[in-house]
């Protein structure tokens, strides 16, 4: 159903995608007054293009209302500006996309939220972590490295891990915050690995928070305000312990901040007096 209509939207605005995507000089014009407006010296400075080929460009595009011009100065339109921010995604999409592409081909990305995938160029600036054969444990290591002097985090996990659980009750013990959602299927063995008496303590002073998802998490990921970890499943269904992306980059973190959000509002907070 949802092919038949994006067949149909393609059909409807073939001219137009087409009168974009075929020229890279219109969309080098368009991401140039993105910034802000511009005098044509100022255009052929900024894209090494001919005055005569910016003209030539600039006058379809105003045709077609994406630029404007005032005395001198070419700006945006509504539309010009609605449509350059569509195309910076694109571009920071396909960017991410070809600078991880093995990453992102050696595992299942079949559930990830689609919102989510739609803005996968906000990673772009992260950094893929790899096992060697002599730090088999190397991405793991990296981020509790990293995060070892945490007082504030945000997991979700749908995999039990020991070590994960480790590096988590380390942050707790040090006076820190931790937000968790986890698949419904691994509290128990979650709490088998904790004092119950100390996990219930740290509970009602409020830091640690505990939630659980019954659906699918097709991703494992930790957020804080520096830092931006995230794993995912291989094909054969696997986690995949070898791989991971690790970002500072403020536009990962916020993605990070918002992904979480997304799975908070799907899980349920658990009762502490079924602990």
């Amino acid at each position: 159903m949802e092919s038949n209509q994006f067949n149909s939207l393609m059909e409807e605005l073939h001219d137009e995608i087409n009168f974009l995507l075929s020229s890279h000089v219109k969309i080098k014009i368009i991401l140039s007054l993105r910034e802000n407006p511009k005098k044509l010296r100022e255009l052929r400075e900024e894209t090494s293009i001919s005055s005569s080929t910016i003209i030539h460009s600039i006058n379809q595009l105003e045709k077609r209302k994406f630029v404007t011009k005032i005395l001198d100065t070419y700006s945006l339109t509504s539309k010009g500006k609605l449509i350059s921010s569509k195309i910076v995604t694109m571009l920071k999409n396909c960017a991410v996309i070809k600078k991880h592409k093995n990453f992102f081909e050696s595992h299942n990305i079949e559930d990830f939220p689609k919102n989510f995938l739609l803005k996968i160029g906000q990673l772009n600036n992260s950094i893929l972590i790899e096992s060697t054969k002599s730090n088999i444990s190397k991405p793991f290591t990296t981020y509790s490295e990293l995060l070892k002097d945490s007082k504030d985090i945000s997991v979700v996990l749908p995999v039990f891990f020991s070590r994960h659980m480790d590096f988590i009750k380390q942050v707790l013990d040090n006076g820190g915050d931790v937000s968790l959602i986890l698949r419904y299927d691994i509290l128990k063995p979650l709490l088998e690995r904790t004092n119950i008496e100390k996990t219930t303590e740290f509970i009602k002073n409020g830091k640690l928070k505990i939630r659980t998802i019954n659906d699918n998490i097709p991703v494992a990921f930790l957020i804080n305000d520096h830092v931006l970890t995230l794993g995912l499943f291989s094909h054969d269904g696997s986690y995949d312990v070898s791989k991971l992306l690790l970002s500072h980059d403020k536009e990962a973190i916020t993605w990070g901040k918002d992904l979480f959000k997304y799975y908070k509002e799907k899980s349920e907070k658990i009762d502490i007096k079924n602990l």
